[in-house]
């Protein structure tokens, strides 16, 4: 095992995982699909307040973006527009449908 690495012990498999700053594709591709999914698709964006909730198909919030429409506390904040919120919200929520997509397309290839 190279340095920079660990393993991790998932049942009876037990898989080397890259740090952050190495290429994570090789790895990533030996893991096994899990049996149940603990966020189970699809995913969807809702919109509150100040924020769009993404939540999974039992309605659990997986990630929440924040935004706000005035420029003063957007600077003082850091947050986003409204606009730039909704599109991330949206990319974060079709994860689950673009990784089946993925999975399925490297599957056809082999």
């Amino acid at each position: 095992m190279s340095l920079g690495m660990h393993r991790t012990n998932l049942g009876d498999a037990s898989l080397p995982v890259a740090p952050f700053s190495a290429s994570r594709s090789r790895y990533i591709s030996r893991m096994p699909e899990p049996t149940t999914r603990r966020f189970p698709a699809p995913w969807t964006a809702v919109e509150l307040e100040e924020a769009f909730r993404i939540e999974d198909a039992n309605g659990f919030p997986v990630a929440y973006t924040y935004f706000t429409e005035d420029p003063e506390r957007r600077s003082v904040t850091g947050r986003m527009t409204k606009d730039e919120a909704r599109r991330i919200a949206v990319n974060i929520a079709a994860l689950p449908d673009l990784r089946a997509e993925l999975r399925d397309h490297t599957t056809r290839r082999f």
